[in-house]
């Protein structure tokens, strides 16, 4: 993976995680470990350095999901960019289904 990807990818996490209010890494991993995945918390720091990238597309989804709940992604181009910044490409229909059923949510294609 570029280096310019990372720095993208770590750019787009620390945007929209506080666009989503959610103020530190260790409530971000706190809504992670709500979604059923537990990390060290070292990790999300390194995610925001550029230091590393989430390589699990169901990782990056379920971020995805925690920002749109919380109002940090709100449209189909903004999710797009943030899996496109770590080498996922675009989000599928059955995912922006799934997306679209998340209560509270302002997403919009």
């Amino acid at each position: 993976m570029e280096k310019n990807s990372k720095i993208k990818f770590a750019s787009l996490f620390k945007k929209y995680r506080l666009k989503s209010e959610i103020e530190s890494l260790s409530k971000f991993g706190h809504f992670l470990a709500e979604e059923g995945l537990i990390y060290e918390s070292s990790i999300f720091s390194r995610w925001q350095k550029g230091q590393r990238i989430p390589i699990r597309r169901i990782v990056l989804i379920i971020i995805l999901k925690i920002f749109v709940k919380n109002g940090g992604i709100s449209s189909i181009n903004e999710a797009n960019q943030f899996l496109e910044s770590a080498d996922q490409g675009y989000l599928t229909h059955k995912e922006i289904s799934e997306i679209h059923k998340i209560q509270n949510s302002k997403f919009q294609i």
